[in-house]
């Protein structure tokens, strides 16, 4: 069977990832802000799987695509299908 992944867990994690990044780069980080996001970073993949080498696996495939110029909602997916994953709309 195939593990689900919801777009909405993706932009989720996007966001999370972005806004870690954002606070990481500013000119005084704040480690409570990071703390925060990452703590709902590891929520959010909770709630996708609870074994930590599929957790690392999304964050990692997330990330990447992220350092993609250009890379689209579409491409992402596209990866996680690669991995077995099957995509659904919702939560």
């Amino acid at each position: 069977m195939k593990e689900k992944i919801s777009l909405k867990q993706i932009k989720k994690i996007i966001n999370i990832i972005e806004s870690i990044v954002y606070e990481q780069m500013t000119l005084k980080p704040d480690g409570r802000i990071i703390a925060n996001k990452e703590r709902s970073l590891e929520n959010t993949l909770n709630t996708i799987t609870s074994d930590i080498e599929r957790q690392i696996e999304i964050q990692e495939t997330i990330s990447n695509g992220l350092l993609c110029e250009g890379i689209t909602y579409k491409a992402i997916c596209e990866e996680f299908r690669k991995l077995g994953y099957e995509i659904i709309e919702g939560d």
